[in-house]
């Protein structure tokens, strides 16, 4: 998970005052915990375990310390707050952590301000796959109404057998007839007129692709 905004922030601050039994800071209280180490963008290895250093701003005594990403929450209850941290083995590009903890004294959910790792994958990439709406004669194909757009992604099949979904900035998009399909530099295919066509993504030496039918509802 990329934290781009502060939703995904506020949804791991919500989960560790729930798992911490802690009553929600007060707006300038919410970052009183500092991540030391690792540093932003180092990088690290899916499925490696890193440790995160967690010290507070404010020198007060802490309970549990959390340590939250996507899929993946370490703990540490001894001070120093070293927290063991295994990265998702699914995890690829930009990925990002927080720390949480509870002030033994008043009961409070401290947080840090995120730190965005970069995770490589101890594996070679070997295939890329954009995901479809359904398979026919084992072919997966999509589909997308004119007029509708639609968010697209791209998956890697790795020869550790581990799918990673590729960070869009990675990737290169392209519509086989752009009379009938648009894409942009972000993804976003927009249909435009009723055909078959072929989207294709390129990405890190490799290209994928997959077909698509822009149709027009029978009751419109």
């Amino acid at each position: 998970m990329h934290w781009k905004s502060s939703a995904g922030l506020l949804l791991a601050a919500s989960l560790a005052s729930h798992y911490l039994g802690a009553r929600a800071a007060a707006a300038d209280d919410e970052l009183r915990l500092k991540i030391i180490s690792p540093a932003p963008a180092t990088t690290v290895i899916a499925g490696s375990t890193i440790t995160v250093k967690v010290v507070s701003d404010t020198g007060a005594v802490l309970d549990t310390v959390l340590v939250v990403g996507k899929d993946q929450v370490g703990e540490s209850s001894q001070p120093p707050f070293n927290v063991a941290f295994e990265v998702p083995r699914n995890a690829f590009g930009p990925y990002d952590i927080a720390a949480f903890g509870k002030n033994k004294r008043t009961g409070e959910l401290f947080q840090s301000a995120s730190v965005s790792l970069q995770v490589e994958a101890d594996a070679v990439l070997q295939s890329l796959r954009i995901p479809g709406g359904s398979f026919v004669y084992n072919v997966e194909s999509m589909t997308i109404r004119v007029g509708d757009q639609e968010h697209l992604s791209l998956v890697g099949r790795f020869s550790d057998g581990i799918d990673r979904h590729i960070p869009l900035s990675l990737v290169t998009w392209a519509s086989g007839n752009t009379d009938l399909l648009s894409v942009d530099a972000a993804g976003l295919a927009s249909g435009l007129a009723p055909g078959k066509t072929t989207l294709r993504a390129s990405a890190l030496g490799l290209e994928g692709s997959i077909g698509v039918l822009v149709f027009v509802p029978r009751n419109e």
